[in-house]
């Protein structure tokens, strides 16, 4: 199996709190680990920083990298992708507040040799799964799509006996989905990630898992889910992205943002069939179905 590069990024609010996350990282098992990676920006957009002051005070097995760019989320992963560009390594992201299971690595990497075209993606979902419009009910160019398991009695005592107490869409097969989620790890490939990337809009920065999703997709790469998640140990960190406000557009909205700005400029996601296009205010709040 190929050495893995682990990358991830976090912010002032988190320094304190990043080993659990890190040592998990560490302990990984079955793999050959070339670097564990933070990539910090110089200037944040959010925070305020100093280089000189306010570094983490992390062992020496971390590798702490300056970039002069703040990507937002995607700075997780955006350095270390063009670091190691033409290089034959998984590079493998994740956030900065989870504790990973330590054979997640090896089975990501297992799926990846298996689909060598494809992400991996431990969790993620379809649009039309979480989205509550009709134009997301699309034909999905990618197959076989991955399924839930069914929630019957052998569902919830699978639940009980593996100890998984919090509800995600488990997957019974697995197969392709449209975005993918860094918390949950995500494993790619330097050859998977092009120059526009790097080019984030305004507001669009604060969302990476559509914008780095909907690359790979247009760039021709599947996103793959494996088959039953991987257990992590959540911790919502401080200043979650999740509760920021850009220019009026929470999460939801910078999401949807996000998607529509694939489907206009690229057509993936169901955008080339005029049939799926709608007109809406898309600062308007959006219900999301799970």
């Amino acid at each position: 199996m190929k050495d893995f590069v682990v990358s991830l990024t976090a912010i002032p609010p988190r320094f304190d709190d990043l080993m659990p996350t890190l040592l998990s990282l560490r302990e990984q098992r079955h793999v050959n680990i070339r670097e564990i990676r933070l990539d910090l920006p110089r200037r944040y957009r959010r925070f305020a920083f100093d280089l000189a002051t306010d570094l983490p005070d992390l062992p020496d097995w971390v590798s702490v990298r300056i970039c002069e760019t703040d990507y937002g989320p995607a700075t997780k992963i955006l350095p270390a992708a063009k670091d190691y560009a033409g290089e034959d390594v998984f590079l493998f992201y994740c956030d900065d507040d989870q504790q990973y299971e330590p054979e997640l690595l090896y089975k990501l990497g297992t799926a990846a040799e298996a689909h060598p075209n494809d992400v991996i993606s431990n969790m993620g979902y379809n649009l039309n799964e979480r989205l509550a419009n009709p134009c997301y009910d699309f034909p999905r160019s990618f197959q076989p799509r991955a399924k839930r398991r069914r929630k019957g009695w052998r569902y919830r005592l699978w639940r009980l006996r593996t100890g998984l107490r919090k509800k995600f869409a488990f997957v019974g097969t697995p197969g392709y989905i449209d975005v993918a989620e860094g918390f949950g790890g995500v494993l790619a490939r330097p050859s998977f990630f092009t120059p526009d990337m790097y080019d984030i809009p305004e507001i669009i920065w604060t969302v990476d898992d559509p914008w780095l999703s909907g690359h790979f997709t247009k760039n021709g790469h599947g996103i793959w889910r494996p088959a039953d998640t991987f257990r992590f140990a959540h911790n919502r960190g401080a200043e979650a992205l999740a509760d920021f406000v850009c220019q009026d557009h929470g999460r939801a909205e910078a999401d949807t943002l996000c998607i529509e700005y694939f489907r206009d400029n690229y057509g993936i996601w169901g955008g080339d069939d005029p049939a799926t296009r709608f007109n809406r205010d898309l600062t308007e709040p959006r219900r999301w179905n799970g």
